[in-house]
């Protein structure tokens, strides 16, 4: 697999950002983060990345995973690499322990021993891991092992740096999302060759979820891929827009609406998409509310621009809706970013004034739910560009 690369210009950015904050440097142990500053993405959370406002980054592993890993998936060619020993059967030791033995080294070359470093402090959600059973967050213990390593060192939280500098992505970023996409649109592929009235929601689901699996990974060299599923049918559909929504085990009926939401990655980088199909012939009322979610998705992507305030996406999509009669269905946000993780900011949302810029990756997500009948919703993602959106969801088409 080719490596990420962190280009010379994105770690320009990236070290601009940390002397602008104050912060001589970072340390970052969740594995989004990781993969984000390396071009590297952990095994098993075991590994960090320290980040200097000048130098080199370095990636710092265990022995065992730099062996087996780091010969098919390098990290970028400008990040240095230093192991440490790890797994033990005569002594019982935990990752912290086992970095604790080279990170005095890494920090005193750097010349970061005594000064400003930049922590997850309040990072208090993330993506999985290729380990996916387990996501861990860096807390006291990694506090205190940092404060007792490097007891003249000041430790600020970088939270809001962090999330300030994925907002924006590089082109081999967008790249990695746009195969994400790729990934992604197999499972809806899949989907649509199953579908029949019949069906459970969870066996629709558990197709998407297999094809991006068994397809995806080794796709164009990538490492890992998997899907996250949701499929709500029929007047339950209308109800797929909630925090809660999960598929069941209810038989998918003739003429039934399908709406999936689906998360997909490949290699850390996410796609997130919708997609709405029907079990046989939509009814009327249906097909006239797809077209209007499409046109007002339409109105929002057609004024996604740099310099654009994110209000103003939000509006002239419900002002799209208003027309039609439809805006009171429409109960949530109109989208956010993705990255290194299925939801990021910027939130596109009617409070939030921030104005878009180049290199944001978003989704576009207008939705409309009728009690009763059902729930469509179209979610594309973009690029912002210089030009305008860039729309790089499209190779699966919107079709009922």
């Amino acid at each position: 697999m080719k490596a990420m690369q962190i280009s010379q210009a994105r770690m320009a950015r990236i070290q601009e950002a940390l002397r602008d904050n104050g912060l001589d440097g970072l340390f970052c142990r969740v594995s989004e983060h990781v993969l984000y500053f390396t071009g590297y993405w952990p095994q098993n959370h075991v590994g960090a990345a320290v980040v200097p406002a000048n130098g080199m980054p370095v990636l710092v592993l265990s022995e065992l995973e730099a062996k087996w890993e780091l010969g098919t998936y390098p990290p970028s060619s400008n990040v240095e690499v230093v192991t440490f020993p790890f797994e033990s059967a005569t002594e019982l030791r935990g990752p912290n322990e086992s970095m604790a033995v080279v990170l005095p080294s890494v920090f005193e070359r750097l010349g970061l021993s005594g000064k400003v470093i930049g922590v997850e402090q309040s990072v208090e959600q993330s993506n999985v891991g290729i380990f996916q059973g387990e996501v861990k967050h860096p807390a006291q213990p990694t506090w205190d092992m940092l404060k007792t390593l490097f007891p003249k060192a000041g430790f600020k939280d970088a939270t809001g740096v962090l999330m300030g500098l994925r907002a924006i992505k590089s082109e081999e970023e967008i790249s990695a999302i746009k195969l994400a996409v790729e990934v992604a649109v197999m499972g809806f592929a899949a989907a649509r060759e199953a579908l029949r009235p019949g069906m459970k929601e969870v066996e629709l689901a558990s197709v998407i979820e297999s094809a991006i699996h068994t397809r995806g990974t080794g796709h164009k060299g990538v490492r890992q891929a998997r899907g996250y599923a949701c499929v709500y049918t029929g007047p339950r559909s209308a109800k797929q827009w909630t925090h809660y929504a999960r598929s069941t085990d209810r038989a998918i009926g003739q003429n039934d609406i399908v709406i999936m939401e689906l998360g997909a990655f490949a290699d850390g980088y996410w796609a997130d998409l919708t997609r709405n199909f029907c079990a046989g012939k939509p009814p009327a009322k249906a097909q006239e509310m797809y077209e209007v979610a499409l046109g007002a998705q339409r109105a929002a992507i057609e004024i996604a621009k740099p310099g654009t305030p994110i209000p103003q996406l939000d509006r002239a999509a419900r002002e799209f809706m208003a027309k039609r009669g439809y805006a009171e269905y429409w109960p949530h946000g109109l989208g956010h970013g993705v990255g290194t993780a299925y939801h990021e900011g910027p939130p596109l949302h009617a409070a939030n004034n921030q104005p878009l810029q180049a290199g944001m990756v978003l989704t576009i997500e207008p939705g409309i739910y009728i009690e009763g009948l059902a729930g469509i919703r179209p979610e594309d993602m973009i690029v912002v560009r210089e030009t305008g959106a860039e729309v790089i969801s499209g190779v699966f088409p919107h079709a009922l």
